[in-house]
């Protein structure tokens, strides 16, 4: 029997280790077309000065800031094939089906395989006309459904979003999930429970919510000329671990980091902290402490011990927060491959990243990946990412580096990284010091209710239920 997987060329070693600069040299040298798709602006501006000073190669750049529709202008690039390099988004590369045959694919940092769309319709009449478009099936994976694609769906994700459409008002995300669910390269994938549910018609909050878990199948590269995956830890990834089984990886035999295997010329130059010895959560922070807060904490106590020394920084993206200190460089919580801040030393990681219970559950079941794994492919790999954007990543610096993370167990998955000493413990007076609130005393709640109100309370909750397991009967039949 044939095998039918698809063959991707994979380059996995360490950030810094000149994974990218192995990638540009091959591409020189190559026979042919190649896209280079990043999932930033910045990262795709710093391969085309590198293209351009290092090689001499006039490469073409699409993104937002120059093109109205960047799939649109790439797809005519595969045309005219005019120029030997194109750099674009991975959502561009990973969303063309035609045209693209002659184009070598370099997928610089490892997208993600899972996107999430969630619904929340609390008018009865959108309610009713989604209901009634979505259509499930049982799965190989235990408690979820697979949403099925049907002419309506098709029909929808081709002319939903017409102007003579009087639906066209209904949620750009349905638009684009049915986008999703009409295509082969997706599987749509809801929690079975939630799904009966929101198909019940039941007049309750979390009946009127709905998430669906879209998963990208390798078939979305099967036009490429050849795919090659670029980006650290990749074997420990999730794309690996939904793809494991489908994609035939092997390693590139060129495209390789050049520098360094390991972080052993950096060990000993490399002091690690962290803020609690137990698992620190984005709700311990945001709801109980309050993150502005936790914030200002850190600042004061990181101030007294460092001074006013340069460092980079990320803070949580839910909400528009301040870091107080100078000499300060803000970075996204996850900055894959940016080059440019390799002259700082120091690096603080503040933003809570661990996944929501859901996301364990629908890893597990469609994965197999077990909380720790998925803590590692999550958390600790953009901590990862965060935290190589500083010298660490400059091979011939000789500079004592400071890392400073949430909690002893990101400490210790760092600590095993780059082979540096243990992580030390630094008091952050807001969240070492923090005491839950007392519990309430029977004196602080209200009166008690009387036998009768608790039998009339009972009775409602009981018919509630009925109710609405009769609807979901009804809805399934």
């Amino acid at each position: 029997m044939l095998n039918s997987k698809i063959k991707i060329s994979v380059a996995d070693t360490h950030a810094g280790s000149g994974k990218t600069r192995s990638m540009h040299a091959f591409i020189n040298g190559l026979d042919g077309f190649a896209t280079i798709a990043t999932q930033t602006n910045d990262l795709s501006r710093e391969e085309l000065s590198d293209l351009s000073d290092l090689w001499g190669v006039d490469a073409l750049m699409i993104s937002g800031d120059d093109y109205d529709c960047c799939t649109t202008e790439y797809l005519r690039h595969c045309k005219k094939l005019s120029r030997k390099i194109a750099i674009i988004n991975q959502n561009v590369a990973l969303c063309c089906y035609e045209e693209v045959a002659e184009q070598h694919l370099f997928i610089d940092e490892i997208p993600s395989p899972l996107e999430e769309f969630r619904l929340i319709e609390k008018t009865a009449l959108t309610r009713r006309i989604i209901q009634s478009m979505l259509k499930a099936r049982s799965t190989e994976f235990p408690n979820y459904y697979e949403i099925l694609s049907s002419e309506e769906i098709a029909e929808y994700a081709k002319y939903g979003k017409r102007l003579d459409n009087s639906l066209r008002d209904l949620p750009k995300v349905f638009h684009e999930l049915c986008k999703k669910i009409s295509s082969r390269h997706f599987r749509v994938l809801v929690e079975a429970d939630s799904f009966t549910n929101f198909q019940s018609g039941i007049d309750d909050d979390d009946a009127k919510k709905l998430t669906l878990y879209v998963w990208m199948q390798p078939s979305i590269l099967e036009r490429y000329k050849s795919v090659t995956i670029i980006g650290a830890n990749f074997y420990l990834s999730k794309l690996y671990s939904y793809w494991k089984d489908m994609v035939e990886f092997v390693p590139h035999s060129d495209v390789q980091g050049a520098r360094y295997s390991d972080f052993q010329h950096k060990s000993d130059l490399i002091s690690l902290y962290h803020m609690s010895d137990d698992d620190v959560s984005g709700y311990k922070l945001h709801t109980k402490i309050g993150y502005q807060t936790f914030l200002d904490s850190v600042a004061d106590v990181f101030h007294s011990e460092f001074g006013d020394v340069d460092h980079l920084y990320t803070v949580s993206a839910k909400g528009d927060f301040a870091w107080k200190l100078n000499n300060s460089t803000q970075v996204s919580a996850n900055p894959v491959g940016v080059n440019g801040l390799q002259h700082v030393n120091v690096a603080i990681h503040l933003a809570p990243l661990n996944p929501s219970d859901a996301q364990f559950a629908i890893y597990l079941a469609v994965c197999g990946m077990t909380a720790s794994q998925l803590m590692t492919a999550q958390a600790y790999e953009k901590q990862y990412q965060f935290l190589t954007r500083s010298s660490v990543r400059d091979y011939h610096s000789r500079e004592e580096l400071v890392f400073i993370v949430l909690d002893r167990r990101s400490a210790e998955f760092h600590q095993k990284i780059f082979g540096c000493g243990p992580s030390k413990l630094m008091h952050v007076p807001a969240l070492n010091e923090y005491e839950a609130p007392p519990r309430k005393t029977r004196s602080d709640k209200k009166p008690a209710k009387s036998p009768e109100e608790i039998r009339a309370a009972n009775a409602a909750r009981a018919r509630k239920a009925y109710e609405k397991k009769k609807a979901a009967q009804q809805a399934a039949a």
